[in-house]
């Protein structure tokens, strides 16, 4: 006896709650019952409320709504079927010309390595222009330079000339004193 006192007193809460269960399963078990009973006599009133001419006409009114609505699935069906149709041919004519684009852009890709292609040969083309206008406009600025120094030769073989020919006038009078006898210097003259 003591055993079971120590193992009741240790097992206190488990005990407790063991028992809180057991009687929620019986309030449970208790309710369900009530409402099955309630169940039941709400089944037994429509059975009684409807007889068998009631559910023929139930039957019928269900029937005609369910033909109605399947009817108007029908309708729906073969609008969805018609739109599918339409859309299947827009799909048709959407590949057509997305494979005319593809060929299209196909094309212009060719084109483009053609125009990049051209574009390459006018860059170099264009850089040996450049080279040789660069080297004309050296050439012309050595020519330039060659004719300024040409401009200061003629300018100095002017010079030269004016003074070559006033001394050969010089000369040629002074021979010609000389070969008339007469002393004249060259400063005198």
């Amino acid at each position: 006896m003591q055993k079971i006192k120590s193992w009741i007193s240790d097992n206190r809460n488990s005990i407790a709650c063991g028992i809180f269960v057991f009687c929620l399963i019986l309030v449970a078990v208790w309710v369900t019952g009530q409402q099955g009973e309630e169940h039941m006599k709400h089944i037994s009133e429509l059975v009684h409320k409807y007889d068998a001419q009631n559910c023929e006409e139930l039957v019928r009114d269900k029937l005609q709504t369910h033909n109605q609505a399947m009817q108007e699935q029908g309708k729906q069906l073969s609008t969805q079927t018609a739109k599918a149709v339409h859309l299947e041919q827009t799909v048709k004519k959407l590949e057509s010309e997305k494979s005319k684009l593809s060929k299209q852009l196909h094309g212009s890709e060719n084109e483009v390595e053609k125009r990049g292609a051209e574009v390459k040969r006018l860059q170099s083309q264009l850089k040996e222009a450049l080279r040789l206008q660069n080297e004309l406009i050296q050439r012309m600025e050595a020519n330039e330079a060659a004719y300024d120094q040409a401009k200061k030769l003629e300018e100095m073989f002017k010079t030269v000339q004016s003074e070559y020919s006033a001394a050969s006038k010089i000369v040629r009078e002074f021979q010609e004193s000389t070969t008339n006898g007469s002393d004249v210097t060259p400063e005198a003259a």
